[in-house]
């Protein structure tokens, strides 16, 4: 029990230190690619952005009490330390752009914008919690595993909906979800 806690406390610090290292406004590295000018900004998507802040917590309270806690907490943690080296060693900057429309999931993204200056854009941190968190749920209730992933897909579309991130950002974030994954099966089986 006291380890399932620890881990949580990893997890909360890996957030702190994104916190920190997201204050700087020096993100010099730009990921932007043809394809990520053809995406559309669709502020709609700003709700399952938000929602990756209540998919992990949910997770954490569903499988506390499985054979995944521990694995999936490991993987939470060690997914926003290795995050984090990229976030220190390769600030990349996120554009966004100018929201003129007056409608509500506008004026949400246009208050993401203000209060996020632009520094952690690879590897994407709602990509790497998103897909890790989804994995270890589909792996714990496998019969909701569709609605598991679809819920996961959607956070993770709307990094690049919202204009937040880059496809970059979101491959880079999926990769560090995966090797995050793998050294947790590795260390802890």
């Amino acid at each position: 029990m006291m380890e399932k806690f620890l881990l949580i406390a990893l997890y909360l610090g890996g957030l702190a230190l994104y916190s920190f290292l997201n204050r700087r406004t020096n993100g010099s590295n730009d990921l932007r690619t043809r394809l990520d000018r053809w995406i559309p900004f669709v502020p709609e998507f700003i709700f399952p952005y938000f929602g990756v802040y209540l998919f992990v917590p949910v997770a954490v309270a569903l499988l506390f009490e499985t054979p995944f806690a521990l694995p999936f907490g490991a993987a939470l943690a060690l997914g926003m330390y290795l995050g984090a080296l990229a976030w220190y060693f390769f600030p990349a900057r996120m554009y966004q752009p100018r929201i003129l429309g007056k409608s509500f999931s506008e004026r949400l993204a246009a208050r993401l914008y203000r209060n996020d200056p632009h520094a952690n854009g690879f590897p994407s941190s709602h990509v790497i919690n998103a897909t890790i968190t989804s994995f270890y749920l589909s792996s714990a209730f496998p019969h909701f595993a569709i609605l598991v992933w679809l819920v996961g897909a959607a956070i993770i579309l709307s990094t690049i909906l919202i204009k937040h991130h880059r496809v970059l950002d979101v491959l880079g974030g999926v990769l560090w979800a995966a090797a995050a994954i793998a050294l947790v099966h590795v260390f802890i089986g």
